[in-house]
Order: structure tokens, then sequence, then C-alpha cells
């Protein structure tokens, strides 16, 4: 939520884009770190673990990139 308060501040699509993009990537950062510690402290299958994770990060992604595309063409996208 962070990243996209910053991101509206952001003039040019192109740099609101990458910082959209890159407040992505950081939570994915932290989803890898949740899975290792997760994965190392408590008794799970880690294929099913993982696989799990991994399903709902990828949704959780797009279904917020698809929000923000359509708040961007629609033009109601505000600082």
């Amino acid at each position: 939520m962070l990243t996209h308060r910053f991101a509206l501040h952001v003039s040019d699509r192109r740099l609101f884009l990458l910082v959209e993009l890159g407040g992505l990537g950081g939570r994915m950062v932290i989803a890898f770190v949740g899975v290792a510690l997760g994965l190392a402290y408590a008794p799970v299958h880690e294929g099913a673990f993982i696989a799990t994770v991994l399903v709902l990060l990828i949704l959780s992604m797009s279904v917020e990139a698809r929000t923000v595309i359509r708040r961007m063409d629609a033009g109601t996208l505000r600082r």
C-alpha cells in the first residue's frame, strides 16, 4: 500500500508502473522469507506449502495489477 501511495505522486506513467511492480516484487521477497521460515520451523509438506503460497501470491498480484490497470484506463486513479 505504501508503494501505491508513493506511485500516485509520480507524474510519469512508466515510473508509476515501475514503482507499482517494484512493490509487488517486494512483497514476493517478504513471502519468500515467510515460506523459508515456515519450512524451517513447521512440520508441513514442503511441496503443498510452497505451491499454495505461490498460487496465492500470483492470484493476489494479478488482481492488484488488474485493478490498477482498470483504474488507470478509467481515469479514476487519483493522487
